[in-house]
């Protein structure tokens, strides 16, 4: 066979997926990836991403290793995320990235409020209307409990900050957590409906809370589902809360709440072996149920 007639073919591992040139000086990321390293430098100093699906899978790694630092490391890079350009990044993992990325970003929005160097960081994550709308979606993500739990913390975390919480309601912040107690199994013992309920309370001293709980299809009946919980005193506690808020300003919720069997479920809790603090707070909704009725029947 003469030389004409033979033909060399470069292997693809031996080319950089970025010039597709043979490899000069190779250099492999934590990917695995392995790219020339003039190319890939070129590439990470034009702010690039890198393409196909080594992008996503450098995030996930790099969000892995991130979240295992968080308790231990100062929390004063994640300010970074106060430049539009790196928000718009992190929004886009939240939009594109696998189960595990979101779960890592639930855990970084949560650890930046913890520290009053990140409060900023906090403030800007919770005004962002698309990135709450993103948190939201994956709170009622019925295939993942963990995706959905990193996600109500990740809310309760922005709900910490007043001036987050009109921007939660307008995201579909109730929504979702109606969503996600009306599918919760309050008897597993890690279940965070407790949280979600207490999250959804701190909502509702707007009015603009209280209108999107009264206003859901399913807003008063699922709380009423929650006001007799043997297995879990919190839920009950909150739910009573929770309906006590509404029915005391919203005519419709008390209609709601009665239609729902709110009086049966209220006896049964005074009859229980649930704590003094609920007790006291089901005698107030009662009270308050009775009163009203009074009242309303009177004009």
């Amino acid at each position: 066979m003469n030389e004409a007639q033979t033909e060399i073919t470069i292997p693809h591992l031996f080319r950089c997926p970025i010039s597709l040139d043979l490899l000069e000086d190779p250099v492999t990321l934590t990917t695995g990836q392995t790219y020339d390293r003039s190319s890939i430098e070129k590439w990470i100093s034009a702010d690039s991403q890198l393409s196909e699906n080594y992008y996503m899978e450098f995030m996930e790694l790099a969000l892995s290793c991130i979240v295992k630092l968080l308790p231990i490391v100062n929390l004063e890079p994640l300010n970074i995320i106060k430049d539009e350009s790196k928000l718009k990044k992190f929004i886009f993992l939240f939009e594109k990235g696998t189960s595990s990325m979101k779960t890592s970003l639930c855990l970084v929005i949560d650890y930046s409020t913890t520290a009053t160097q990140t409060e900023q960081v906090c403030e800007i994550l919770g005004n962002s209307q698309k990135l709450v709308h993103e948190i939201v979606q994956v709170v009622v993500n019925k295939n993942c409990d963990n995706l959905s739990e990193a996600a109500i913390k990740a809310l309760s975390a922005l709900c910490s900050l007043e001036s987050n919480k009109e921007s939660l309601v307008k995201g579909g912040a109730i929504d979702g957590i109606i969503t996600y107690i009306s599918r919760c199994d309050t008897t597993r013992d890690k279940n965070l409906a407790p949280l979600a309920m207490t999250t959804m309370m701190k909502l509702l001293v707007l009015e603009s809370g209280k209108e999107a709980l009264v206003n859901h299809v399913n807003g008063i009946e699922t709380l009423v589902k929650m006001v007799f919980k043997v297995c879990n005193q919190e839920c009950s506690e909150s739910a009573v809360g929770i309906l006590s808020i509404v029915c005391s300003d919203f005519g419709s919720a008390r209609e709601v709440a009665i239609g729902a069997g709110v009086l049966s479920q209220l006896l049964f809790l005074l009859q229980s072996q649930c704590g003094t603090k609920t007790k006291t707070k089901a005698r107030m909704l009662l009270k308050l149920l009775r009163s009203k009725w009074t009242e309303e029947s009177m004009h």
